[in-house]
């Protein structure tokens, strides 16, 4: 190449890099441009723009208004370019403009590659290549002195010209990093085996590569799987074709989710873990009675950080049969992932031990569908161990993205109507999950009222697709018997009772909402007027709940007060649970903190604007309370009126209730109530007298 810088800029200044292709840097236009492809290119502050000329061009044509560069050098002195700049408009021909304008094959450009190359004093190194057939992305392992980045150029000279670009460069998990790096490189053609040239912005390098050819993923994972897994698992967050391909290899051949080394007196267990495209979360258990785990680390490369001992939250648990019981340490880590990466179906983890040793666990073979992810998140949650710190830390940045995710797959799926319509003043909605056998009880008393059969649509919400053929044969029957509004809202799978309560109320005409469960039957006619009129004396955004009894006719609901557990959470309270429907205190209305969602009574443009039930809790727990401190915020009261009462068979709309609601999504539930409303519950309850003598 020309040393030659003596050039002063000039008007105009091009650089022809291909037999059709040129860099052209200055003022003005010209008609030999009119037909020709443009590219505009950066080079520091200086804008370069490369043009792929018609068939037929004759540089000649070009000679009267603009001055020809013989190489780069020359070109640089003329457009007055660093020689930092001069890299980054190199990486930018080879990483862009070759691509777009299909230089690869081109004669001219072949030869002036061949000229980078030659430069001379370039730094070089070695490194080995993974390049399975099929997949575009490369595995390339540097050393750790080999100056390559994310974005920078990696061109071989072979038949053709391959240019690969550097996608990402990482150290190894599985192991100490012991001089070299690895890097996921995209190449356009099979990369090929000898000097390869380095383009950066920060200037040239060559790098000699060697080259391992495997003929699929199968074969590429079978080699690397136990030996290397960093490099499995940065193919796998590099390639989205090959991350396909891996994850059915991986549930295939999963290995030990366990690490049992009796010499050591060590044992160390992964047993729940949910891979996620926010995150991965993991929770276990060992059994360390001389302190030797230091370490746990995903080999995972689409995470932030992978070290999950850096992350995790430990509390001192139990495990084995009641006879032997060991004392263990529980770990619980939720680690985030980078955005647009692959979430791996399985990863594995090393154990770094005290002594040196390094110990592997795979992750255990759960099923990886949002809902069973939500579960096994669920069911690692540890009531006595959870406090705030936990759940803002790990549960709720693992489950409110999967909760969001699963919320926006709710809609409606058919809408049916039955019966005579009625003045529609007020909507009485009833989600449906699982247990129908009150339908008929409620129907048979909804049609003695009249002033349900005048004044009241009754929207009932299937929120488990799995029960609408047998209800709507049960309310198509009940037009024969009954003189009911009725409205049927079919939602196309279960999304937990805040939705179905939420598109209850979307779907209702009335401007007064009753929101009722499925197993409250009214005592007798005559319940619904007197709310509704009451509600009229009070101010927006207030919310009323009547006397809910049980079968026995003792007390479930007298309006719900907030008590702080041992683990600091507020726990939503009954006032008189379990008394006789008579008591004194009970007969009194009144102001009172809260009144459950069993059978709640507010006008719907109160509910709308307070945005429903949120819809984060899961399951269903603690929407109640959450909207009625939502509408106190909003200036409204919560009023408990005795003078109306209603059967309800708690929890019998819930008769198959799981391990998930009973432990993990209650417990979660109230440490998310808390966080969200400790201070005004704080406050909230310091209004109101003791309520101990009312337990």
């Amino acid at each position: 190449m020309s040393s030659d810088n003596t050039l002063s800029p000039a008007a105009g200044v091009f650089w022809l890099i291909g037999v059709r292709v040129l860099l052209l840097w200055g003022q003005g236009s010209d008609g030999a441009f009119r037909h020709a492809k443009q590219l505009d290119l950066r080079a520091g502050n200086t804008s370069v723009t490369a043009f792929q000329m018609a068939p037929g061009f004759n540089v000649a044509a070009l000679a009267g208004s603009w001055r020809q560069a013989s190489d780069l050098e020359e070109f640089a002195a003329a457009v007055g370019l660093s020689a930092r700049d001069q890299a980054s408009l190199i990486a930018a021909v080879f990483g862009t403009v070759a691509p777009m304008f299909r230089l690869l094959d081109d004669e001219r450009f072949k030869a002036l590659t061949a000229l980078f190359f030659a430069t001379p004093g370039l730094a070089g190194g070695h490194a080995h290549v993974d390049a399975v057939s099929g997949i575009k992305t490369a595995i390339v392992t540097l050393p750790s002195r080999a100056r390559i980045a994310e974005g920078d150029i990696i061109v071989s000279q072979g038949e053709t010209i391959g240019i690969g670009r550097v996608r990402s460069v990482v150290g190894f998990l599985a192991r100490d990093n012991d001089g070299q790096r690895l890097a996921a490189i995209d190449f356009s053609t099979p990369p090929v085996a000898g000097p390869s040239l380095v383009v950066t912005a920060r200037g040239f390098a060559l790098l000699s590569l060697v080259v391992e050819r495997h003929e699929d993923i199968g074969a590429f994972r079978k080699l690397h799987a136990s030996a290397s897994p960093d490099r499995v698992s940065l193919l796998h967050s590099a390639d989205g074709d090959a991350a396909v391909e891996l994850d059915v290899l991986a549930r295939r051949k999963a290995g030990s989710a366990s690490i049992s080394e009796p010499a050591l007196g060590f044992r160390f267990d992964l047993s729940a873990f949910a891979s996620m495209p926010h995150g991965l979360f993991v929770a276990g258990w060992f059994h360390d009675p001389d302190g030797l785990v230091e370490t746990m680390t995903a080999i995972d490369h689409s995470l932030v950080d992978a070290t999950v001992s850096d992350r995790w939250m430990l509390h001192s648990g139990q495990t084995g049969a009641k006879d032997a019981r060991v004392h263990v340490t529980c770990y619980a880590a939720f680690l985030p992932r980078r955005e647009e990466q692959c979430a791996p179906s399985s990863i594995r983890f090393r154990i770094g031990l005290a002594n040196g040793e390094n110990h592997f666990v795979d992750a255990p073979r759960l099923a990886q569908d949002l809902l069973s992810q939500r579960k096994t998140i669920l069911n690692a949650i540890a009531g006595h161990a959870f406090d705030l710190d936990v759940l803002r830390n790990i549960y709720r940045p693992a489950l409110a993205p999967l909760q969001d995710a699963l919320n926006s797959r709710q809609f409606v799926r058919e809408t049916f109507e039955y019966g005579p319509k009625s003045s529609r003043k007020v909507s009485v909605v009833i989600p449906l999950y699982r247990e129908i056998g009150f339908i008929r009880s409620q129907l048979i008393a909804f049609d003695v009222d009249p002033f349900v059969r005048a004044s009241c649509e009754i929207v009932y919400v299937i929120d488990d697709p799995l029960i609408a053929l047998r209800v709507r044969n049960i309310l198509s029957g009940s037009v024969h018997v009954h003189r009911l509004d009725i409205k049927l809202v079919v939602l196309g799978r279960n999304g937990g009772y805040a939705l179905a309560n939420n598109f209850g109320v979307d779907a209702a005409d009335g401007e007064t909402i009753v929101l009722m469960n499925s197993d409250v039957i009214p005592e007798d006619s005559g319940w619904a007027e007197p709310l509704v009129d009451r509600l009229a004396t009070l101010p927006a955004r207030s919310v009323i709940g009547p006397k809910l009894i049980y079968a026995d006719e003792s007390l479930q609901h007298a309006g719900m007060y907030f008590f702080r557990l041992e683990t600091s959470h507020w726990q939503n309270m009954h006032y008189f649970k379990g008394y006789g429907r008579a008591l004194p205190p009970a007969d009194r209305e009144r102001e009172v903190p809260a009144v459950t969602g069993a059978l709640m009574i507010l006008r719907k443009a109160d509910y709308l604007a307070a945005g429903g039930f949120t819809s984060d809790y899961v399951v269903g727990d603690y929407e109640d309370s959450d909207l009625c401190l939502k509408l106190r915020a909003m200036g409204g009261t919560c009023l408990y009126m005795p003078d109306v009462a209603l059967f309800h068979f708690e929890r019998q709309s819930m008769q198959d209730s799981t391990v998930e609601r009973d432990l993990g999504s209650t417990i979660y539930n109230r440490a998310l109530h808390t966080d969200r409303w400790n201070d005004t519950i704080e406050a909230l309850m310091a209004r109101f007298d003791e309520v101990g003598d009312a337990i």
